[in-house]
């Protein structure tokens, strides 16, 4: 690519080259504005930050997000954050805590191993005991407190 540069630069012929890629620069630019334009919004519309048609006229309104999946990966963090208050305040017990056979991480499906890292994550975060129990195709979280 340098070569040609400076081939060019020595034949005199770098301003029509110039030209040339203002004009390629042209052609193609409305093509990529609208391919970016189009990937931002699916990609927006994937996470779920479209806001609803009816709020669109007001601009103060928040995002709507749709509803989680019953198979979402969140349900189960959230319940781990649950018993974390139930388990924590001394009333001790244990919780038990169906996770899917297939939860999606943020609406997409995951791997085994990312999904059984971020719920030892979880439990580490919350300070409680966990244990593994299966049947059959269900997988039980039983969380306890740390005594």
């Amino acid at each position: 690519m340098f070569g040609i540069l400076l081939a060019a630069t020595t034949s005199g012929q770098l301003g029509s080259m110039f030209v040339f890629f203002l004009i390629a620069l042209v052609i193609v630019s409305p093509f990529g504005y609208q391919r970016v334009r189009s990937v931002l919004r699916d990609r927006r519309a994937a996470l779920g930050i479209v806001r609803a048609r009816e709020q669109a006229a007001d601009p103060s309104a928040e995002p709507v997000r749709p509803a989680r999946p019953p198979d979402d990966l969140s349900h189960v963090i959230d319940a781990i954050t649950a018993a974390r208050a139930d388990l924590t305040g001394g009333h001790g017990g244990t919780r038990t805590i169906d996770v899917p056979a297939e939860p999606l991480v943020e609406g997409r499906p995951s791997s085994r191993l990312v999904v059984d890292a971020l719920i030892r994550d979880a439990v580490r975060r919350s300070g409680l005991r966990s244990e593994w129990s299966s049947d059959g195709d269900v997988r039980r979280l039983v969380l306890r407190a740390d005594s």
